[in-house]
């Protein structure tokens, strides 16, 4: 048993040094269907979310539960969840559909009032923030202290108009540029003392 956990970690830990060596592009530029599909053709800078370029090899990784507990725990919460609708619930869904239903002139003023009522409602302080590795900065992060430093837990990418680009991918890019930042480096120093 102790062989298959050190197998692992060092599995584990030749994948992130393949993450730091290999930076990608920029979740805006990384988003683009067509730059996307050749991200996810190369090995190094895959990311396994179920999506790959229509001759490339499987990108389908096990159900999150399958790395920790809590996701389990979480999923099983959500579909046991037989509470109400408070009137609360009505006045936050009506208030964040109005503020995302109009065209606003710029995605900036978009995201500034979704931000607002998402922050409301799920009582979050999720804020623009500049990526201290690489200059990119995502529509919205929130960070949690984990060991002395932050993790973050929570991206936001939003679009203003259809087309372009899938916000979804530009999201898991800059999730992968979070994973390359110092304060990662940090807790991975950390969780390998452990």
């Amino acid at each position: 048993m102790e062989d298959g956990r050190l197998c692992a970690r060092l599995t584990c830990l030749a994948g992130y040094e393949d993450l730091l060596a290999h930076p990608g592009l920029a979740p805006s530029t990384g988003q683009i269907p067509s730059e996307y599909a050749l991200l996810q053709s190369k090995p190094c800078t895959t990311i396994y979310d179920g999506r790959r370029p229509l001759d490339g090899q499987p990108t389908v990784a096990p159900p999150v539960y399958m790395y920790h507990s809590i996701f389990a725990d979480f999923y099983k919460f959500l579909s046991e969840a037989r509470s109400e609708m408070t009137v609360d619930h009505i006045r936050l869904t009506k208030r964040f559909m109005t503020v995302n239903e109009p065209i606003y002139p710029k995605e900036n003023a978009r995201l500034y009032h979704v931000l607002r009522v998402l922050n409301e409602i799920f009582g979050t302080s999720i804020h623009s923030e500049v990526n201290s590795t690489d200059g990119t900065r995502p529509d919205g992060v929130e960070a949690i202290p984990v060991l002395g430093t932050r993790a973050h837990s929570t991206f936001l990418e939003g679009k203003n108009k259809e087309g372009g680009g899938d916000p979804s991918s530009q999201v898991l890019l800059s999730y992968r540029k979070f994973w390359r930042t110092p304060d990662v480096c940090i807790l991975c120093s950390l969780n390998h003392r452990i």
